[in-house]
């Protein structure tokens, strides 16, 4: 199954048809270290949190060498339970986090789905099946073509309207027009600088 644009995933992921897949070792790094656009979710105290959670982990380990070397084994087996545990609340809460943004923010997910951090696949059928990938693009002449048409529309009677320009640079990163995304990102300055700012640093990163 192909998913044409960021709204089918949006409407498969609801309706259970598809499943944003990452690892835990991914949403870790990606929430620890942050960077546009996920600074935009993800807090300074956000941040902060995983990176204690991380020291848990590292420090139960630790301590759990510490008390196998003495012979306590006992509480070596504990210790390292409970920071099994610590492992799999850190990676399971990153990666419901770094899930949620990708299904809300098309700029998020194009940059995941191009880096490799994310991938689309069906959910399994059954236990022990394989999943099936899924992949988000249109061919040419398709519904990004549309889109550019109706966005341009649009800002033919509203000029000003910094979202409506925004998703038109966002359409031509998935297009792969980076030199477009550019453009309508320096035009959009003029209206809104955060959004610019984003559509900026995504391009680049992109073409790249």
């Amino acid at each position: 199954m192909d998913l044409r644009g960021f709204q089918d995933l949006q409407t498969a992921v609801a309706e259970e048809r598809a499943v944003i897949d990452l690892d835990h070792v991914t949403a870790r790094r990606l929430v620890v270290q942050g960077g546009l656009p996920l600074t935009e979710y993800i807090g300074a105290g956000s941040r902060f949190l995983f990176r204690v959670l991380g020291v848990c982990y590292v420090g139960g380990l630790a301590a759990g060498v510490a008390l196998l070397v003495s012979g306590r084994f006992l509480y070596a087996a504990i210790t390292f339970m409970a920071a099994i545990v610590v492992q799999q609340l850190w990676g399971g809460l990153a990666v419901d986090l770094v899930r949620t943004i990708a299904s809300r923010d098309a700029a998020f997910c194009l940059l995941a789905l191009r880096e490799g951090w994310i991938t689309l696949i069906e959910p399994p059928v059954a236990p022990g099946r394989s999943p099936k990938p899924l992949t988000l693009g249109v061919a040419e002449g398709s519904s990004y073509d549309e889109e550019v048409t109706r966005v341009k529309a649009a800002l033919a009677l509203r000029p000003d309207d910094a979202q409506a320009r925004f998703d038109l640079g966002l359409t031509y990163l998935l297009m792969g027009k980076f030199d477009l995304a550019l453009e309508e990102s320096r035009v959009l300055t003029m209206t809104d600088a955060r959004l610019a700012a984003k559509l900026q640093a995504l391009t680049r990163l992109l073409a790249s």
